[in-house]
């Protein structure tokens, strides 16, 4: 998708999810094969837990140019903003209380970014105090002085080739609310 937009900011891809289609059950005894993978954008409301939003899933542009000038003339619009009511992190309670909000308005917690460890370590698991202080090393990079960051890093028991390190920011209007 980034070669297609050429945008290299990473935070602003993360709003979008494939949603994956195939031929009914009757038509593939028929003999359908096909396979039709839709880009969506995560929609404001939606609890990650339940994977399930109290709004539609807003309509992307009518073409990659169009989305790649929406995106670079405000990139906040397509970021991954968070609210978490009463919660410590992003992903508080397993995201039980955690709601995409949109990043033009008010929210807790905005993902500023995401690097594959096997990138970061590419001789393998380096164990996990190396893990915990590239992962804060990272998020501290990312935040401005004064603003409270969240980083995610792959438990030792979690490591794989797609495992990631994700920072967020807690920089919204809501932050100082909880």
């Amino acid at each position: 998708m980034s070669d297609a937009l050429q945008i290299d900011d990473d935070s602003l891809y993360a709003t979008f999810t494939l949603q994956p289609h195939i031929p009914a059950p009757t038509a593939w005894a028929d003999g359908d094969r096909w396979l039709r993978c839709d880009i969506m954008r995560l929609p404001a409301g939606m609890n990650f837990a339940a994977q399930k939003s109290t709004a539609a899933y807003p309509l992307l542009p009518a073409s990659i140019a169009d989305m790649a000038a929406q995106m670079k003339a405000d990139p906040r619009e397509y970021q991954l903003c968070a609210t978490t009511p009463g919660g410590q992190d992003p992903f508080d309670s397993q995201g039980r209380r955690t709601e995409v909000a949109d990043c033009t308005g008010e929210y807790e917690w905005r993902f500023v970014s995401s690097i594959k460890a096997s990138d970061e370590f590419p001789a393998g698991n380096p164990g996990i105090a190396a893990i915990e202080d590239r992962g804060r090393v990272l998020c501290e990079a990312e935040a401005p002085e004064g603003v409270e960051w969240y980083a995610y890093w792959p438990l030792e028991d979690e490591w794989s080739e797609t495992a990631t390190f994700s920072c967020w920011l807690r920089d919204g209007s809501l932050a100082a609310l909880s």
